[in-house]
């Protein structure tokens, strides 16, 4: 069973690895946790639209297919790179993101963004990370048909219905909501939490 402490814990974790909060939501995408990753290149080569990352970032194997997808999105989507570079955007701009970027590797960031930002976060209705844990959590507890390999827009869609009705009904945030979920579904999975779907 998911306690607060879990999902208060898990904010703050999330929170002390990003440091102070930034000012756009290209500097989430442009982060790791692993101990020598190269932040300020990696933020460059984003913002510069690069094809591949510049080799010898060093993030963690597990994150290769998440930055790839990071860098062909902004690469290929002028709207979601506009959104993305955009400086303070608003609650509007993060929402939109959102909604163009329905994948785990664009989602997380913005999940992180909203952490620092919970007045924000507060009135936040857009898409919130779908990950293996919450995949897990969404098919053991039949919210809809169930998901099989990486969530489509509508599987989004049908994940933010529920996560919406959850939050008003409770009066938790989405992003409280969606964390209770990754913490239920890596519970589910035994502890096995190895976020990357898509």
């Amino acid at each position: 069973m998911v306690s607060i402490i879990d999902v208060i814990s898990l904010h703050n974790s999330l929170r002390s690895s990003f440091g102070d909060p930034a000012v756009d939501l290209l500097s989430y995408m442009a982060w790791s946790e692993a101990p020598n990753f190269k932040y300020e290149q990696a933020y460059k080569d984003l913002f510069n639209r690069v094809e591949h990352a510049t080799p010898g970032l060093s993030y963690y194997p597990y994150e290769a297919t998440i930055f790839d997808k990071r860098f062909e999105m902004l690469r290929n989507n002028n709207k979601l790179y506009r959104l993305a570079i955009k400086q303070h955007p608003t609650l509007e701009d993060v929402t939109e993101f959102s909604y163009e970027a329905a994948t785990y590797a664009l989602l997380f960031p913005v999940k992180c963004f909203l952490l620092d930002y919970p007045e924000m976060a507060a009135k936040y209705r857009g898409f919130v990370p779908f990950g293996k844990p919450v995949k897990k959590f969404y098919n053991a507890n039949k919210y809809g048909t169930e998901i099989k390999g990486t969530p489509t827009f509508k599987d989004h869609n049908i994940l933010q219905e529920h996560t919406v009705s959850m939050a008003l009904s409770s009066g938790f945030t989405l992003i409280w909501i969606n964390s209770v979920m990754y913490l239920g579904g890596k519970e589910l999975l035994n502890g096995i939490a190895d976020p990357v779907e898509d």
